[in-house]
């Protein structure tokens, strides 16, 4: 298996004012070819750092070495000056790509010309490497480049996001990874509902049965765990190995690689031509978002409520003020009310609710932070599910929180109608 090292350098990137999202996509994008991701790191506009990391890649082999950012025209962008350095190649302009950005100039500013300062900043967005390729930028003006090394092969790109994604999706992998066979057959597995320990404890003896046949990963995050298995000896089947992993696992895989929660429901409700309507407290609308972010949502979201507060709850949804001072509005009770009248209001097969606490104030000795309630109706019937968070962290308490419900609505669809 080849592997990669990501080098993203900015000074903004380590005092906190940009977050590198490049790297992270870039994982997840050359998970897709079974390429080993062997480093990451962020490092400064600094020479010494990133020659410094430089060796260290070439030193331990790394078959391909993605750079980002320091390639724009001012005085700290040391990326391009650095590398010449290193590799000991002179700098070149690229005249294509100059006599682009002098047309795209000139058009955008509607002018005939340019002054000194103009010609000498897009001069610079056109400067590679003598030796290295170009990789064409059509959205921003730095040129990207790519040449070999020590059998290792460097890819120097912009830090902007959507040229950087441009550019890695359009030119590098079609061009020099894609055609790059796959020998190590690989899958992961998706999991919602469950713990990271609770997890293994079920599939821990399949683990080791077979540890010198796959390399096996438990990958836990906030809003569920992923299984990721990769084949090391090819006479054996990883397919086999999936299923065996499904069947002790159960209704807790929801689905593999690249599928979202949200994907996977939407595909339900399309399939079994269902309609949903979604009354929401804690999460804000989070929940439905999510699901609208899907093509063909319309099909089948008719509508929803925001009921933030119980004036809502109890004008909109018609919840009784007295069941809202007995049971409180974070209530398995409320819960349930919300999800039958949502239906009700807008005619729809299933009414999904959910009313929490997000934090980072509002709990109590009974219901602390992280405590929700999610409620569902379907076939006539409705019925809720308590859920407790143990964070104190608003943002992450509504992902995990939108994330139950969405699983809840997946495993009473999957129910009641499969």
């Amino acid at each position: 298996m080849k592997t990669v090292a990501i080098i993203a350098i900015g000074d903004e990137l380590l005092n906190g004012f940009t977050v590198d999202t490049n790297s992270h996509w870039l994982k997840e994008c050359l998970w897709n070819f079974s390429l080993s991701i062997s480093r990451a790191v962020n490092i400064p506009d600094n020479e010494r750092l990133i020659i410094s990391e430089l060796e260290f890649c070439i030193d331990n082999n790394i078959d391909y070495i993605f750079i980002s950012g320091g390639l724009g025209p001012t005085h700290d962008d040391i990326t391009k000056h650095t590398l010449s350095s290193f590799f000991k190649l002179p700098i070149v302009i690229n005249d294509d790509h100059l006599t682009k950005l002098k047309k795209k100039f000139t058009k955008k500013k509607n002018e005939s010309g340019m002054d000194s300062s103009a010609q000498s900043m897009l001069s610079s967005q056109a400067e590679i490497l003598d030796n290295f390729k170009p990789i064409p930028n059509e959205i921003g003006t730095a040129l990207g480049m790519s040449g070999e090394y020590a059998n290792s092969r460097f890819f120097v790109l912009p830090g902007v996001p959507k040229e950087y994604k441009n550019m890695i999706t359009n030119h590098i992998i079609p061009y020099y990874i894609s055609n790059e066979p796959i020998s190590n057959p690989s899958i992961t597995i998706k999991t919602t509902g469950i713990t990271e320990s609770y997890l293994f404890n079920m599939i821990k003896e399949i683990i080791y049965n077979n540890n010198k046949k796959f390399k096996f990963s438990i990958l836990p995050h906030f809003t569920g765990v992923n299984i990721r298995i990769i084949q090391i000896d090819n006479n054996f089947c990883l397919d086999d190995t999936k299923k065996e992993i499904l069947k002790k696992i159960g209704k807790f895989h929801y689905g593999y690689n690249n599928d979202s929660l949200n994907k996977v429901v939407s595909k339900l409700m399309l399939k079994h031509k269902l309609t949903i309507s979604i009354a929401e407290s804690c999460t804000g609308g989070l929940i439905s978002k999510q699901l609208t972010d899907n093509p063909g949502s319309s099909n089948f979201i008719v509508g929803g409520v925001i009921a933030y507060s119980n004036k809502i709850k109890n004008k909109i949804l018609h919840v009784p003020e007295s069941i809202l001072k007995k049971y409180g509005a974070v209530s398995s009770k409320v819960a349930e009310i919300m999800a039958n009248n949502v239906a009700n209001l807008y005619e729809t097969d299933i009414g999904l609710s959910i009313t929490g606490i997000a934090g980072p104030t509002g709990g109590s000795d009974d219901k602390p932070i992280g405590l929700y309630y999610v409620g569902i109706f379907i076939k006539g019937q409705f019925f809720s599910e308590m859920y407790q968070s143990k964070i104190n962290d608003r943002k992450i308490n509504r992902e995990i929180s939108s994330m139950a419900a969405l699983n809840l609505l997946r495993l009473k669809i999957k129910e009641n109608y499969e």
